[in-house]
């Protein structure tokens, strides 16, 4: 299984985790770094899009396929990289199979202040195409109001879990029209790869699941 992770999250957090259980289980689970992310290439770091992540995992799926230890190959998405394997399964109908951990499942109109979100991404691509500086903030913050996300995320910010020296806590501003553009309700309808979402309550956008799910054209399970 190809493995991503959380929101701006690197191969180091959940990713690895869940790729070392796994080889307990004798599977091999790749955990990767997206593009602009931990060890991988990327210009602009810390660029959150859906579309090139799904490209990523599409990537990290071929070169599984090419070795000949495995013999079958899938994509494993953990919250936020629930939407990156959907839109990756709904563009490239040879990802056989998908799971899904916790996922919120974007689409357009989960955001607030979309405007304003959109107007401040404007603004930091125009000033990188002048300067070359690209405009941060954090990823998240539990009071500060520039952070991508205002709510509790101890995983992040406890150092025996999540808070591992690879992981920035920062958002490229300038990426909030392509964040903002990610549809994992409407990509869901093109995904005919088996398909198990694994599923809680207590995740953000719970009721995101059903949604997708009910849309979801191939074999599935909620669980």
């Amino acid at each position: 299984m190809a493995i991503g992770g959380l929101f701006t999250s690197v191969k180091e957090q959940m990713g690895g985790t869940y790729g070392a259980e796994m080889a307990r289980r004798g599977i091999i689970g790749l955990a990767i770094d997206y593009r602009n992310y931990g060890q991988s290439n990327g210009a602009i770091r810390q660029y959150e899009d859906p579309d090139s992540k799904a490209v990523d995992l599409s990537s990290a799926l071929s070169y599984l396929r090419s070795r000949q230890d495995v013999s079958g190959a899938g994509l494993l998405g953990i919250c936020t990289s629930g939407t990156a394997v959907i839109h990756a399964a709904a563009d490239d109908h040879s990802v056989a199979a998908v799971a899904t951990v916790a996922g919120p499942f974007w689409e357009p109109i989960l955001w607030t202040g979309v405007q304003r979100r959109l107007a401040a991404g404007e603004a930091a691509r125009k000033k990188y195409e002048q300067t070359g500086v690209v405009d941060m903030v954090p990823a998240y913050h539990p009071i500060n109001p520039r952070a991508v996300n205002t709510v509790p995320m101890p995983y992040y910010l406890t150092a025996r879990r999540g808070k591992v020296s690879e992981w920035r806590n920062e958002f490229a501003v300038m990426a909030y029209a392509d964040m903002l553009k990610a549809d994992a309700v409407t990509k869901a309808a093109k995904v005919v790869a088996l398909t198990l979402m694994i599923h809680t309550k207590l995740t953000a956008a719970s009721g995101q699941s059903t949604k997708v799910h009910d849309r979801l054209a191939g074999q599935k399970e909620l669980h």
